[in-house]
């Protein structure tokens, strides 16, 4: 964070600086006004428009930094409202459909307005899950993902197919598109890189497709040599992904520690690599299949459309009815799965709904040609939207909502809404902008700029170590800053002078970079860059000297994981969310009741494998074990929604005014086991004043105790109880607990509702001050150096709807409470696995969730090699009905396809030929391959720049 802030900072003082400088004669103030953006050279005018977009990336890194650290309102828990969901979702969908475009000209399948608009409703879709917590729509979301995996492999190797262009320009140019605003965010916000994996994802599969089309790019444009090769990608996908010995082996160098600061790095980067990678590793690969196969298809269509209406409906019918009878099947047998089970087979169904939708979509030259322009526009910029909302329209890195508006939760999303999308097309032009600037077509001014700006990132990493490691502080900050500016302007201004002086001398016109720019000293800097940024980013931090602060950014250290006293620390920390019944069947938290309590720090949840209890697993927890609980009122209600838990049955116990020496008990028996457990016992004795406490555990028989609960607080408040002899009476627990070796637990006393509060206890005796002071005297009694805490204040915040009387709450929130001591016994002593005939599916983290199956993977070669023998997307079946329906029309070769467009190409049997066709021909044949994926589109727009 000190780095970047220190980058921008000079940034800044130099952009000021060059504004302050006098003009050249020459500038032409129309030069970066309109779309197109020149490369950077040496002058005024180019250094100032590349710091001011600096300066826009300076002022949303900063919006990003306030809403997550210094929010001016507290941030919100997401609100799960179906109704509201999808009135959002139908009346973005009714706009939409008021920005209805028809382009004649626009007939091609998947055409680019047509893929920004998929894009466009897909991302709408996934943000609003996000932001109301709509884990109901989990398993379609999952597929959209899966289609933006698609189209990387469908883009990208469009464009390695038409444009041949494997240089370094190119690849830095995707490199740059996919992780410019990544980067920055993971420095400024402290995160990992995988904690947005979609970048991960499709930087990964962008190099898969570029090694695929790179590596034996001679038979790209072959009949069958590219469809085996095709094939035995596929074949090696599928070793790599189903097999775990061989992904271990080829992912070696990622740690299997985990790491703090994000939930994803919980279970190690690789477990998270293999969850993430697995969702999606055949998602690139029928892209690449479906744009293999693209001229094909396109001649079927121009052949069924050649055909008579009556023709047409029965060929493009009966091929829209198999694929409506398989997504009928995927939608009623897959799709209702559950979460992660859905996961283990969405990576081998996905293409059903997949192909049915491009299928159906593309079914009309209409609807090839027309386009809703506004579900378009948001398409363009999914990647900033993406990444944006974890921080500007979400929190706490997409777990909680943004409030700019408080108390006014439908105008804050409007209001939240509309900055976020505004800064998220701002930061859309700045990556674009930045990139024409600095990674031009030049290859050698490319390196050059790209190895610059590599120095700086990497010299400001290494001053920022210094100032941690010398615990300089903001002073040290201020000093550097002032220092590298000075340094920063003044080497600018040399190279403007020296740029004007050339320029004179040699009469340089600015059209000719490659006199201005050498490959030595291109070579030389970039060299440069790479040593200071490694030096600055990778090896300072990890060798921080004695007493300095840890770097906790993307460079972490090993993280071990916490102690079990850490673990019983945060324990009570939660929230409650509200989610109806099917969303918080899915939720990781407590309680299903339209609410569901959840922790806050979902790191440490994973890491202490807090968990909701279900009655097998508690069951195992007490299995020949002994648990005691000692209270009032309040502690029964907890034992009796630990009964619940075990005996869903039975349930909640009747509840009772707990007296002195009552007791209940109950014996817990293991049901369904494929082996013999051992019963366990929990009991109850009633217990009202802190004074009879330590009297009433030693008349137990201590020796067979494994747990005790404590809790009594209701007397002593309405006694009005002196603090201190409340405190000498924990004292006196504390003492008899000392000799016991049995684990313990305090239930502390939820907050007081005063307002509730009648009869005698609204006597002005009872209240939240008093009630807070026995808490403090408990805590700060002796008996907490041998039990844990299980905090109800927590609990209670928030829940005074749910309080009946003042001081007694509804049964729902004790079977939190029953939760959490259950928790907290799990974690010093873990329950045992239940004894089962049938195997346990794995949980996430464990390997469950993965998505690796060898006999379904087989099923995709096989699919797979159907759709590339046959040359049909729709594994033969489109082709099947074109010949066997009147006028049984001839099958659709691979020659006639590809004849134009390899003629124009200049490629395969015609790459012999003069290559005197007009350069427009190949524009021709690059919009025979359109709707490329973002990032691809991007870049075909603008080679011109």
């Amino acid at each position: 964070t000190i780095a970047v802030a220190l980058a921008l900072a000079v940034n800044l003082v130099v952009h000021v600086a060059l504004r302050l400088r006098k003009p050249a004669a020459d500038e032409d103030p129309a030069l970066f006004s309109g779309k197109t953006i020149p490369a950077l050279q040496w002058t005024r005018q180019h250094l100032l428009a590349l710091t001011r977009e600096f300066i826009v990336l300076t002022a949303i890194l900063l919006y990003v930094w306030v809403c997550e650290n210094a929010s001016i309102h507290e941030h919100g828990q997401k609100e799960h409202i179906p109704d509201f969901f999808w009135f959002i979702c139908l009346m973005i969908l009714l706009f939409a459909f008021g920005s209805l475009e028809h382009d004649p000209k626009s007939n091609d399948l998947v055409n680019r307005d047509q893929s920004e608009e998929w894009k466009g409703w897909m991302q709408t879709v996934f943000l609003l899950y996000h932001y109301f917590h709509a884990n109901e729509v989990y398993n379609s979301v999952r597929v959209m993902i899966s289609c933006y995996v698609w189209m990387t492999g469908f883009g990208n190797f469009s464009f390695f197919y038409i444009k041949q262009d494997y240089g370094f320009v190119r690849f830095a140019q995707m490199m740059w598109r996919l992780n410019f605003t990544v980067l920055f965010l993971c420095l400024v916000m402290n995160n990992m890189y995988m904690l947005y994996y979609i970048c991960p994802l499709h930087t990964f599969y962008f190099l898969v497709v570029y090694a695929s089309m790179r590596v034996g790019k001679g038979v790209n444009h072959t009949k069958w040599k590219m469809r085996l090769k095709m094939f035995l990608i596929g074949a090696l996908i599928f070793v790599v992904w189903e097999f775990d010995a061989v992904f271990n082996m080829v992912f070696f160098f990622l740690s299997n520690e985990p790491h703090p600061g994000a939930a994803v790095g919980a279970y190690g980067i690789k477990y998270e690599w293999h969850f993430r990678s697995g969702l999606d590793h055949y998602s690139t690969f029928f892209g690449m299949i479906f744009a293999l196969n693209f001229p094909e298809a396109s001649l079927w269509v121009k052949k069924v459309e050649s055909l008579a209406t009556t023709q047409q409906y029965a060929i493009k019918g009966a091929t829209g009815l198999i694929l409506l009878a398989a997504s009928a099947w995927w939608a009623t047998s897959v799709l209702p799965l559950p979460k992660l089970e859905f996961n283990t087979t969405n990576p081998y169904t996905f293409p059903i709904p997949l192909l049915t939708y491009i299928f159906f979509r593309n079914l009309t030259p209409w609807l090839r040609q027309v386009h809703l322009g506004f579900l378009a526009t948001i398409g363009k910029y999914t990647l900033e939207t993406y990444l944006m909302q974890h921080h500007i329209w979400l929190t706490s890195n997409a777990k909680t909502v943004l409030v700019l508006v408080p108390d006014s939760p439908k105008v804050n999303l409007v209001v939240v809404t509309g900055i976020y999308f505004y800064v998220a097309r701002r930061m859309y032009r700045v990556t674009m902008a930045t990139r024409a600037m600095l990674i031009p077509d030049d290859p050698a001014a490319a390196v050059r700029n790209l190895g610059g700006f590599a120095g700086v990132m990497g010299g400001c990493s290494a001053i920022a170590w210094l100032i941690q490691a010398l615990n300089l502080g903001w002073g040290g900050v201020f000093v550097a800053a002032a220092l590298c500016s000075t340094f920063a302007t003044m080497t600018t201004n040399h190279l403007i002078n020296s740029t004007e002086v050339r320029q004179r001398v040699e009469g340089y016109n600015g059209h000719h970079r490659s006199d201005e720019i050498r490959w030595h000293r291109a070579v030389v800097i970039a060299a440069i860059g790479v040593v200071v940024a490694t030096v600055g980013t990778a090896i300072l931090p990890t060798v921080l000297p004695t007493g300095a602060p840890i770097n906790e950014g993307p460079l972490r250290p090993k993280f071990s994981k916490p102690t079990a006293e850490s673990c019983l620390e945060m324990v009570s920390e939660g929230t409650w969310l509200n989610l109806n019944k099917q969303a918080c069947s899915s939720q990781s938290g407590v309680g299903c009741h339209g609410e569901s309590w959840v922790w806050t720090n979902h790191v440490q949840e994973k890491l202490c494998t807090y968990k909701s209890f279900d009655y097998k697993t508690a069951a195992m927890l007490v299995s020949g074990k002994h648990f005691a609980f000692f209270g009032d009122t309040t502690t029964h209600e907890v034992f009796s929604a630990t009964h619940a838990i075990m005996d869903p049955a039975a349930g909640h116990l009747t509840p009772t005014a707990v007296e002195d020496h009552f007791s209940e008990t109950f014996v817990v028996r293991v049901a369904g086991a494929s082996e013999p457990v051992p019963q366990g016992k929990v009991e109850f004795t009633g217990v009202t004043s802190a004074v009879e406490m330590a009297s009433a555990i030693s008349n137990k028989d201590a020796s067979n105790l494994d747990v005790v609960v404590l809790g009594s607080w209701l007397a002593d408040a309405k006694l009005n109880t002196d603090p201190r002899s409340y405190h000498a009476a924990w004292d006196k627990v504390g003492s008899v607990l000392a000799k016991l070796d049995a684990q313990c637990l305090v239930v502390l006393p939820p907050r007081v509702v005063e307002s509730k509060l009648t009869g005698a206890e609204d006597s002005g005796v009872v209240t939240a001050v008093n009630v807070d002071r026995l808490r403090s005297a408990l805590l700060k009694s002796t008996v907490m150096q041998w039990c844990t805490a299980v905090d109800l204040v927590q609990l209670t915040k928030g829940r005074e709807a749910d309080c009946i009387d003042g001081l007694i709450y509804r049964s729902k929130v004790y079977e939190v409470a029953g939760h959490l001591v259950l928790n907290s016994i799990n974690i010093k002593t873990p329950a045992l696995p239940f004894p089962s005939a049938k195997p346990h599916a794995a949980a996430k983290g464990q390997g469950g969730g993965v998505a690796q199956s060898p006999w379904r993977g087989f099923l995709v070669l096989l699919a797979t090699g159907m759709m590339l023998f046959t040359m049909d997307n729709y594994l033969g079946v489109s082709f099947f009905f074109l010949r066997v329906i009147p006028p049984f029309s001839p099958a659709v070769s691979w020659e006639e396809a590809t004849h134009d467009l390899h003629r124009k190409l200049q490629v395969g049997e015609f790459q012999q030929l003069s290559t005197s066709e007009p350069a427009a021909d190949v524009e021709d044949a690059v919009q025979l391959v359109a709707s490329i994926d973002s990032s691809a589109q991007d870049t075909a727009s603008r080679e011109k720049r």
